[in-house]
């Protein structure tokens, strides 16, 4: 099998076998070709040969060298930790791309612990649009803590994240920093679930009230009144003025997140 890269180059004569076991998009692409041989041409061993030497495989958008480091990692010629570091993100592209999930997971792993203020935002990115779950997170927690110096004196790379990810990543520092959710350090894969998050602690607040209230309503008539009474009444008011300000929040947050889904159409994207 011959891989083809940019600017014309190949990398030939590489084994199929070996490639199709770690790379499902090459061992697809193989099984097709077999098989449209197969139905067109039969024949016999020779003739498969022939087929499998001319197997060609395009990764034009990526550089000989870069597509050449990959290639040696799956093929155990190289360790991932190997992997120059102009290569990495190339490399992890390709992996994602030809769905090898070893290599992939190596080397999200390596960039894990490579993210700093220099190219956090180029990472979070990059996660996002390959759904890295794991390194989406650890980039959005080095994000949060210096989100304001970045968007001061990095406003380059901040402008050519997607109005999405901008969006995602404001919203959730504003929700992290928010009193509602001061006691827990919270992620979010996305907006969608930073909004079931925001409404089951409303309900929590809304079930908090309503135990209150059937509490306060279950009291003798006696206690009516009484010291006890109305200071647990003082508090209810206080509760139910927390939960109506939450609801009214979640409500606005609702309608702004249906209002960008619209705008930025249904096409792909991490608000989908």
């Amino acid at each position: 099998m011959d891989l083809v890269t940019a600017d014309g180059g190949v990398i030939s004569n590489l084994p199929v076998k070996d490639l199709a076991k770690e790379c499902d998009t090459l061992r697809a692409f193989a099984t097709s070709s077999w098989g449209k041989f197969s139905t067109d041409k039969g024949g016999g061993d020779d003739d498969g040969d022939s087929v499998i030497r001319k197997m060609r495989f395009k990764l034009e958008e990526f550089p000989k060298c870069r597509v050449q480091e990959f290639v040696d990692v799956v093929l155990s010629k190289k360790e991932a930790d190997m992997i120059t570091s102009d290569s990495l993100v190339d490399c992890c592209q390709i992996a994602h791309y030809l769905m090898c999930p070893t290599v992939l997971a190596k080397i999200e792993q390596i960039l894990m612990t490579s993210i700093d203020s220099a190219n956090c935002l180029s990472l979070c990115q990059l996660a996002d649009q390959l759904g890295l779950s794991a390194l989406l997170e650890l980039c959005l927690t080095h994000l949060m803590r210096t989100l304001d110096h970045l968007k001061d004196n990095d406003s380059e790379a901040w402008d050519a994240l997607t109005p999405e990810l901008r969006y995602k990543i404001i919203s959730i520092k504003t929700a992290m920093e928010s009193s509602l959710h001061s006691r827990s350090r919270l992620y979010f894969s996305s907006l969608d679930e930073y909004l079931a998050i925001f409404a089951e602690r409303v309900q929590y607040y809304q079930e908090r009230l309503a135990n209150a209230k059937d509490d306060q309503q279950s009291s003798s008539n006696d206690e009516h009144g009484s010291t006890a009474w109305v200071y647990a009444q003082a508090k209810i008011a206080k509760q139910e003025r927390r939960v109506r300000t939450l609801e009214l929040a979640l409500g606005e947050q609702r309608m702004m997140f249906s209002l960008r889904r619209v705008w930025y159409g249904t096409g792909t994207s991490i608000l989908s």
